[in-house]
């Protein structure tokens, strides 16, 4: 990489955080005042203990990333291509996993560790959202590791604050919304997470179209590589799993013993501290 593309991509990496920073304090703001604390509070207890069951993904990511780097550093762009398929299929195998792990464990979850069986309609709604956010999230994640692997930064830039621009329109869009404002957040974030996969995948089959062509390399053994990607995961599965039990683990020790409001405090600290950091 040369000093003037390190140059470049920190520019718009850094031009994001500070707009996506910005942002998105004042959306927490916009939508506490929306929302009120209660409901603020459930938002982010439901669709954070989904989330909870994602570390897995992201430490797919990496090692993705690294094989498609590894293939990219070699020249061979029939590996690159056959290794992003492999890709897809275990990240559309892991969030298919997760959904139907937590909708078996759907009533254990909300009733027994969160303990929000007063709040079962809203809940439930909110919770079935939150496991589909979590599997276009899934989704999404290989179609991030190519751009990030092409050093494709304006993208990832453009896109970050497309989405949170489009979260802050969404909240102000309540007021003019019948029903459940909770219920219906869920749903536009859900949304706003489809539309920011479709994105990607525009701008991925435009730009690296070769990748996703359908021959596949006669050689290529698709379940050697998946297995070699998903045995690299090793430690980042670990240190994942660590961070997220860490910020959800929290979260939902404050419900149980302080209840709602906690949670809303706690939020408000996450996305300033995430921002800072």
């Amino acid at each position: 990489m040369s000093n003037a593309r390190i140059v470049k991509n920190g520019f718009f990496l850094l031009s994001r955080t500070i707009i996506v920073a910005f942002i998105s304090l004042f959306t927490v703001r916009e939508l506490l005042r929306v929302l009120g604390e209660n409901q603020f509070g459930l938002f982010n207890l439901i669709f954070g203990i989904v989330l909870l069951f994602t570390f897995l993904n992201g430490a797919l990511v990496v090692s993705l990333q690294r094989y498609l780097g590894y293939k990219i550093g070699q020249n061979d762009f029939n590996g690159v291509k056959n290794v992003f398929k492999a890709g897809i299929i275990i990240h559309l195998f892991i969030g298919l996993l997760i959904v139907l792990f937590m909708w078996l464990f759907k009533d254990i979850i909300v009733n027994k560790v969160l303990k929000l069986e007063d709040l079962n309609n809203s809940v439930n709604k909110l919770y079935i959202l939150a496991m589909v956010n979590a599997l276009i999230l899934c989704l999404q994640s290989p179609f991030v590791a190519l751009i990030n692997i092409y050093e494709k930064m304006k993208i990832i830039a453009f896109l970050g604050v497309f989405e949170v621009i489009l979260k802050l329109i969404f909240v102000y869009s309540l007021f003019l919304l019948p029903g459940n404002f909770l219920v219906t957040y869920g749903l536009l974030i859900t949304i706003t997470t489809f539309i920011v996969l479709i994105l990607y995948f525009v701008y991925c089959y435009s730009s690296f179209r070769e990748v996703f062509s359908k021959s596949v390399d006669s050689t290529f053994d698709f379940n050697k590589d998946i297995k070699n990607i998903s045995s690299f995961m090793g430690w980042t599965l670990i240190g994942n799993f660590a961070w997220m039990s860490r910020v959800q683990g929290v979260n939902i020790i404050l419900n149980v013993f302080f209840g709602l409001i906690a949670n809303v405090a706690y939020s408000i600290f996450n996305n300033l501290f995430n921002s800072i950091n």
